[in-house]
């Protein structure tokens, strides 16, 4: 069925006798009736007790409309929302506490429902849904200044919130410091739609997906909004963990958003996505957002891990974020097409998800920009990837594989600026890459990996103990029998030193530009200079190996590099296969 928008709205006509009068009567009627008492007015204040609280506010909620709760005591119990209602705080920090005996509210049909200035705290779920579990399917909820923090689903999904085939906006909202296996903050699932507004998630702890939880279908968008300070502890039997700050296992949609501060660091096990793992065929478009100071220890992807899916990141800073293997800032791979559901925007028809969701996600997400209906790797517009490290792997910046499939990487507009590979040691086998990494045919697939940069530059990126202090380019499909291919064209766009920095692009070998293998080729269109590189061995400007290539078209310069332009090895190769 279609869902609708409910919109409350209040009418008030009356003279200021009038209120005042109305005032004193419900004084009155508190101090006739005394706590725990639910009246007329549908009001309800708390004992703190559970065997008062939890029947009384639970009769209060099911004559619906609106319930205003009463502190200073907290409301204890477990309470359930059957019918369109709306709970709200009378008091300032007036709480509803789950006593840790199940989640603190659940819904029990399709309804419409919100909850304002509350506090949710102490749900303990069976399953899933610690503070609130709004169960299939249907079901509209509002969160208005609330804060739920403190609650757990140890077992199941959404130490916080769990949405189910629902949608939830959350506005003004702070979720924080809830556990769960996985979502500890918030989980969406089942093709439910969850909107954050001027919110925060923060403080939140799964085995994965640590902040915020995307799955099967489900549209998340987080606008205006911080996801920070989030952890994941992984689940030793897999031995890894991912998204700490968010995990995308459908579509993501960050606009004006802040993911910063997350860490992927589980004890013993491998951790990636410090801020967004981007998984199973699933999408994330973010838009004047910033990816910041996210971890991810004993695994890749500093910032965001993408592996089988698309990102598009329009005018977004991905910076300051750290990796212990691959991808400082972004690891990237084995794309998927990413075709979001047109759904999204309010002119569009459901096309193929059903009239229900799109009726949800068209109120919900009416605000976000327009985004291309279908795109298919990693793609930069007007972005930044600046001042990440991939500490002993590739792609200090950005690392890009063809394992399975093709993995094109496009960057327009954008800036790959003093980000750091620290990895040595030799033969070198994939090392390098201070700004940017790429490994074809990794696999044993007849794959390419592609990166197309325009308008662009490269700058001040440096691997100082290993190769490609700007771009690393590297194809191991000479040691298979399915060649594949590894391809740079870099069209107006610099590998340099840039005004802004100091520093040269800098390497052991390659201080520009480090190509490897048959297959692998860079290619300079006019505009795209390699000038002002250092290599602290050979290959100032660019260091082919192992049969790389090199073309150069009229209008691209190669020049003022240290302590040559273009070195040619021809044999040994200087790398070692994988």
């Amino acid at each position: 069925m279609l869902m609708r928008r409910m919109r409350f709205r209040r009418l008030f006509r009356a003279r200021l006798a009038q209120l005042v009068v109305v005032a004193v009567a419900a004084t009155a009627a508190v101090l006739a009736l005394g706590v725990g008492s639910a009246f007329a007015s549908g009001s309800y204040t708390c004992t703190g007790v559970a065997a008062i609280d939890t029947p009384g506010l639970q009769a209060a909620i099911n004559t619906g409309g609106t319930v205003t709760v009463f502190g200073p005591k907290p409301c204890v119990g477990n309470w359930t929302v059957g019918v369109p209602v709306t709970i709200q705080g009378g008091t300032p920090g007036a709480t509803l506490n789950g006593n840790a005996t199940g989640s603190v509210l659940t819904t029990a049909a399709a309804v419409t429902w919100t909850v304002r200035n509350l506090i949710i705290t102490n749900g303990a779920a069976p399953l899933n849904g610690g503070g609130i579990d709004q169960v299939c399917c249907g079901s509209v909820l509002t969160l208005s200044h609330v804060t739920v923090t403190g609650n757990t689903a140890p077992f199941g999904i959404g130490g916080g919130v769990y949405n189910d085939d629902g949608t939830v906006n959350a506005i003004n909202t702070t979720i924080s410091n809830n556990t769960a296996l996985f979502g500890g903050g918030i989980s969406t699932d089942d093709f439910g739609v969850t909107t954050l507004t001027a919110s925060s998630v923060t403080g939140n702890s799964a085995e994965d997906a640590g902040g915020v939880d995307a799955e099967f279908g489900a549209i998340v968008d987080v606008v205006n909004s911080t996801v920070s300070g989030n952890t994941v502890t992984g689940d030793p039997f897999e031995s890894r963990a991912a998204g700490a700050g968010i995990i995308a296992g459908s579509f993501l949609f960050l606009s004006g958003a802040t993911v910063s501060h997350n860490s992927a660091d589980p004890a013993g096990i491998d951790g990636f996505g410090g801020g967004v793992g981007v998984y199973n065929g699933s999408g994330m478009s973010s838009t004047a957002s910033s990816i910041m100071s996210n971890t991810a220890s004993g695994g890749s992807g500093g910032g965001i891990d993408s592996d089988f899916a698309s990102v598009l990141l329009t005018n977004t800073e991905v910076g300051w974020n750290t990796a212990e293997f691959d991808g400082g800032g972004i690891n990237f791979g084995d794309p998927a097409a990413f075709s979001p559901p047109v759904v999204l925007r309010p002119t569009a028809t459901a096309s193929g998800w059903g009239s229900r969701a799109a009726s949800a996600s068209a109120h919900a997400l009416a605000a976000v920009p327009p985004i291309p209906t279908l795109f298919t790797g990693l793609q930069l517009e007007s972005a930044k990837v600046d001042h990440n490290t991939a500490i002993d792997d590739a792609g200090g910046g950005i690392h890009n594989f063809a394992c399975e499939l093709d993995s094109p990487v496009l960057i327009d507009n954008s800036t790959i600026a003093t980000n750091r590979a620290t990895g040595s040691g030799f033969p070198i086998v994939i090392k390098g890459g201070g700004g940017y990494a790429q490994d074809g045919t990794d696999c044993g697939f007849d794959t390419t990996a592609s990166l197309v940069a325009t308008n662009s530059q490269f700058g001040g990126n440096t691997a100082n103990g290993s190769v490609g202090g700007g771009i690393f380019n590297v194809n191991f499909g000479e040691f298979t029998d399915t060649p594949g291919a590894a391809l740079v064209t870099l069209a107006q766009t610099p590998v340099m030193r840039l005004p802004m920095y100091l520093n040269d692009n800098q390497a052991r070998y390659g201080g520009g530009i480090f190509n490897y293998g048959d297959g692998a080729n860079t290619t300079l269109q006019p505009g795209s200079h390699v000038i002002h590189n250092q290599a602290f061995v050979n290959g100032g400007g660019v260091f082919n190996d192992c049969e790389a290539t090199l073309t150069v078209v009229p209008g691209a310069i190669i020049a003022f590099n240290t302590p040559n332009q273009v070195f040619t090895n021809l044999g040994p190769c200087l790398l070692a296969s994988p």
